[in-house]
């Protein structure tokens, strides 16, 4: 069971050179999920009054071309068998062409009221799982922070934090393109890693290094010293 719907790029979802950025494939990506939920149950404030919520943890997001403005595109998403303590979930995005993006997210369901981590069960989903797509997401060793160049800080405002008062994750990929140079450049691939959230007003400073010619690592570090994220992004020249 997936849910499925069009969707038509507009021009603030699009960057300097045309092009969809990454933050807005991923606020497509969580329009999806979010709406599939909110259709079959039980829905974010549904959990909520019983103490649960379901928390990202990692994301692999592979983009095979940008979108433009007014391309009309089909929207995908659905859940699949989990294990353990994890909820994958997948997406497609594609047109008369064929795939645009893939991608696969791992969510965990926090108990907040006892502080705890849930174990997977179908009866926190409303909808069947269906079989993920062929990928992963990526393990991946970042280096110390000796070998990373301090880019500069982020402050977590108003326009970027979400209900829960924390950095929304549709956030990240702007918060960390903002240190490089975008010129002539799209995200072809992104894996993030969430770890701790970034609460409203806090500061985050990000770390970063070009590993390849068009391959970056990134880290956020909190003000209290944890780190926030780490993400892989690679580029392609438009």
């Amino acid at each position: 069971m997936s849910w499925k719907k069009k969707l038509t790029v507009d021009v603030f979802d699009t960057d300097f050179n045309g092009v969809t950025r990454a933050s807005s494939f991923l606020k497509y990506l969580q329009t999806a999920a979010t709406a599939q939920i909110q259709e079959y149950g039980p829905t974010a404030d549904d959990l909520r009054a019983n103490g649960l919520a379901f928390i990202l943890s990692a994301m692999d997001v592979d983009i095979k071309r940008p979108l433009h403005a007014w391309q009309t595109v089909t929207n995908e998403s659905w859940g699949c068998p989990g294990k353990g303590f994890t909820y994958p979930r997948c997406y497609r995005i594609s047109d008369g062409e064929g795939e645009i993006l893939t991608g696969i997210s791992h969510w965990a369901l926090l108990n907040f009221r006892e502080k705890r981590i849930v174990r997977y069960s179908d009866e926190y989903i409303g909808f069947t799982p269906e079989e993920p797509l062929d990928m992963q997401i990526p393990r991946f060793r970042m280096p110390p922070l000796s070998e990373l160049s301090r880019m500069g800080t982020y402050t977590v405002h108003y326009g970027v934090v979400d209900q829960n008062r924390h950095l929304n994750n549709t956030y990240y990929p702007d918060m960390f393109t903002s240190f490089i140079d975008m010129e002539g450049k799209w995200v072809r691939h992104l894996t993030i890693r969430f770890l701790k959230e970034a609460p409203a007003g806090s500061t985050l400073t990000v770390y970063a290094r070009q590993a390849e010619t068009d391959r970056y690592e990134f880290l956020s570090v909190r003000e209290d010293g944890a780190i926030n994220a780490e993400a892989i992004f690679t580029l392609a020249d438009l």
